[in-house]
């Protein structure tokens, strides 16, 4: 989002690992080790992303688990590929990943090692091994209006249409056109990767509404009900049950207020999310949903989760069912 949004920047928080960190080019002066290769499983994420170290920590054992930063691609760290092998070169050894669980923020055309990382995500893209997270082209979450016409829909239409989506408008312009035409609350939310805090009318009707005129702003339907948060690896699915009071974005509510709730979901609902994942190629994703007055609306679906920040005792078993997904060779 640029200066001239409608959304102001106190509601575009930052998120620990959303971004890389600059590091100084003298740094790249390293040489990087010839030993013979082992395998492993590799773990890739930005320095300051937080889902590494609570997945880390719910493992009996991670030996066989090296994790690596982006921000040092190609400063303590590089890599090859050759006859549809893929190395990774340390200072201290070169290992064969077997499978490959990889959280990529994204990366400016600025960065010094942009050339680097765009060809680490091409071989990605061909790449034979187990790879667990979201692929490069990920159109569904680059706009959630997208989203919802495609994956989000096709989903629904396997089961039945039990699975409802918000009324959802992009509008640019007078505000008065759209409140004209729908006269429901609403919300109003990021409509692309870049996040920011939910809120309905009573906080965005105080903004500058002529901001409206400079990019088109995603508005949504504002479904009243419980909010349930599904998060599916391979075949595994894991639904929690949120709860918390006075607040429309729990993922912003006071520090201790929120409380998880291990849920059964019906068959259908799982079939659901299984296809969501399916449809966007990525064997883990998060998946948002309310639950109105017996209807379920599915608000998004993230390809990057956050998923081991959702304390509850069962998240030490997905965490370990993760663990099972990255063991597949």
């Amino acid at each position: 989002m640029s200066k001239g949004s409608f959304i102001p920047k106190d509601f575009r928080p930052i998120v620990p690992g959303s971004k890389l960190q600059s590091l100084s080019l003298e740094m790249q002066k390293t040489k990087f080790s010839t030993k013979a290769p082992e395998d492993c499983i590799l773990f890739l994420s930005a320095k300051e992303d937080i889902v590494p170290k609570y997945f880390l920590k719910d493992l009996n054992s991670n030996e066989l688990i090296i994790h690596l930063y982006y921000d040092e691609l190609g400063i303590s760290w590089d890599f090859s590929f050759l006859t549809k092998v893929l190395k990774i070169h340390t200072r201290d050894s070169v290992v064969i990943p077997f499978s490959i669980y990889h959280r990529h923020p994204g990366i400016s055309q600025d960065h010094p090692c942009y050339q680097k990382h765009i060809a680490f995500f091409e071989i990605l893209d061909i790449w034979s091994g187990n790879l667990l997270g979201q692929k490069r082209d990920n159109h569904q979450n680059f706009s959630k209006a997208y989203q919802g016409i495609t994956s989000i829909r096709n989903s629904s239409l396997t089961t039945g249409g039990k699975i409802k989506y918000p009324r959802s408008f992009f509008l640019k312009g007078s505000y008065e056109v759209l409140i004209d035409k729908f006269k429901k609350s609403m919300i109003v939310k990021s409509c692309s990767n870049i996040r920011s805090k939910v809120v309905s009318e009573d906080i965005f009707s105080k903004w500058d509404l002529s901001k409206l005129n400079n990019l088109p702003t995603f508005f949504q339907e504002k479904i009243v009900g419980t909010d349930i948060r599904v998060h599916v690896c391979g075949n595994t699915v894991w639904p929690l049950q949120v709860e918390t009071e006075g607040c429309i974005d729990y993922r912003y509510a006071f520090k201790g207020s929120v409380k998880y709730q291990e849920i059964k979901l019906s068959s259908s609902i799982k079939a659901f999310c299984k296809a969501l994942s399916q449809i966007e190629l990525n064997r883990f994703i998060g998946v948002d949903l309310i639950k109105s007055k017996g209807t379920y609306f599915c608000l998004e679906s993230n390809p990057g989760p956050g998923w081991s920040t959702y304390h509850h005792s069962s998240k030490k078993k997905f965490s370990q069912n993760v663990f099972k997904q990255l063991l597949r060779r």
